[in-house]
Formats: C-alpha cells, sequence, structure tokens
C-alpha cells in the first residue's frame, strides 16, 4: 500500500513559520503539535526566510499566496 503525502495550503504553511518566527515556539514543538514532518516544517522556514531576504526560492511549491 502507498502512503499518501500531506498536502498543506500556503497560508497553513505560513501560519505555522509565524508560529516559529513571530512567537518564538520551536520547531519540534509546532511539529508535534500539528503532526507535521519537523524536516518539512524547517524547509518552509528556510523558504520563508529566503524569500524574506529577497533571495530566490528553491523549486517547489508557494509558501506563501501568489
Amino acid at each position: 500500500m502507498t502512503k499518501q503525502r500531506k498536502q498543506y495550503s500556503s497560508e497553513f504553511k505560513l501560519e505555522m513559520v509565524k508560529l516559529i518566527e513571530e512567537q518564538n515556539q520551536r520547531v519540534v514543538n509546532v511539529a508535534k503539535q500539528y503532526d507535521i514532518g519537523q524536516s518539512t516544517l524547517e524547509n518552509w522556514l528556510k523558504r520563508y526566510r529566503l524569500k524574506l531576504q529577497g533571495k530566490p526560492l528553491p523549486t517547489g511549491h508557494a509558501l506563501t499566496p501568489e
């Protein structure tokens, strides 16, 4: 049986990143609380920080709505 990947909206991703960036929550705690892989959450955070710096994002799904 194939395991399906979870899909998250851009709004949800941004909300999770803001919990870490603005409310100083730890990645590991947010990942556990919302049942998100820690590496997935770290990738969202990395993309968010790159976007804030005006650097090009690696390919993939948008973190913020366009």
